[in-house]
């Protein structure tokens, strides 16, 4: 289930690290040969939405990726991790999220996505294009799932809300990028065959000259 989130009050689930390996390094391949320079995994800032200060291992979004005591799952405010959370994401690009993504498993990203851990590190300080990394790769990945609320703040609709921007805005763009590549190359094969035969026609021509 894409955006999956815990039940009320629950911790989330650090998604599989060969799942997330697979897909960060897959579509890093991709990215390389058809976003070239396009996107920054530096996009962004790395402000909450809560109150403009920076982020820490255990506060906003990055309470979406710990477990234990201090997850969103027990924090009264957890709807401030959601909308930190939309925040990240809202402030970047479809190649800005790719670009996080394609750092690999040892990027700041994959390490969110994959944290288990009462805090996240990898989220000191992690700029919007690292947190939506983050968030569309434990999206994706197998086992991911994210913190959610106590019983009086459930932002699971939120939070799934979010996720699937996330990956929506990374997948379309992935879809544009490989769709005008392909179109580059087409053109590029067109104008060899169309180059090749007229070659071959002015070949043809002086052969029946000679005869």
């Amino acid at each position: 289930m894409l955006g999956n989130v815990a039940a009320s009050g629950s911790a989330g689930a650090k998604a599989e690290e060969v799942s997330v390996k697979f897909l960060s390094e897959g579509i890093g391949k991709i990215v390389n040969l058809v976003l070239g320079k396009e996107g920054n995994a530096e996009a962004g800032d790395f402000n909450k939405a809560e109150d403009g200060a920076a982020r820490a291992n255990n506060t906003g979004a990055a309470k979406l990726f710990i477990s234990g005591n201090d997850a969103a799952g027990n924090d009264a405010n957890a709807k401030k991790v959601a909308t930190d959370a939309a925040k990240a994401i809202g402030a970047v690009t479809g190649a800005d999220i790719l670009k996080a993504i394609s750092q690999g498993s040892e990027g700041a990203a994959a390490k969110l996505a994959t944290n288990s851990a009462a805090t996240a590190d990898a989220a000191n300080n992690a700029k919007d294009a690292i947190v939506a990394g983050g968030i569309a790769l434990r999206a994706m990945a197998k086992g991911g799932k994210f913190a959610n609320g106590n019983n009086a703040n459930d932002v699971s609709t939120a939070v799934k809300g979010a996720a699937t921007s996330a990956v929506t805005k990374a997948l379309d763009t992935l879809t544009v990028a490989i769709r005008k590549t392909i179109d580059v190359g087409l053109k590029e094969v067109k104008e060899a065959i169309k180059i090749n035969t007229d070659n071959t026609s002015v070949a043809s021509e002086k052969s029946g000259s000679n005869i």
